[in-house]
């Protein structure tokens, strides 16, 4: 099995304008993730 060390964090993915784009956990929650980070 493999080794479940890494993930993707999809909730960093931005469009090629730089707006959010669509996130199965919401666009409120994708953004408030990114604010947490400081992207």
């Amino acid at each position: 099995m493999w080794p479940r060390r890494w993930r993707r964090y999809c909730h960093r993915v931005v469009g090629f304008d730089g707006k959010l784009t669509g996130y199965g956990g919401g666009l409120w929650r994708k953004r408030r993730l990114l604010e947490i980070e400081q992207v």
